[in-house]
């Protein structure tokens, strides 16, 4: 692993997400202003909504092992 390279970096699973029409022109948009990937916007959007549900401390701790 590299220096300054978060731990879960190095693994990472692949997954398919059907979006509507007006989700994917929305993500897209917002995307390209932000000049980021369309990747990049979804899987922020998967770690804000985790830490918003799962509770600090038990979710460090799953991390951890």
């Amino acid at each position: 692993m590299q220096p300054g390279t978060p731990e879960d970096a190095t693994v990472t699973c692949r997954t398919t997400v059907t979006l509507s029409r007006n989700d994917h022109e929305l993500l897209t948009n917002l995307a390209e202003k932000k000049r980021v990937s369309l990747a990049w916007m979804i899987r922020e959007a998967v770690r804000t909504y985790l830490d918003q549900q799962t509770p600090l401390f038990s979710r460090n701790k799953e991390e951890r092992q």
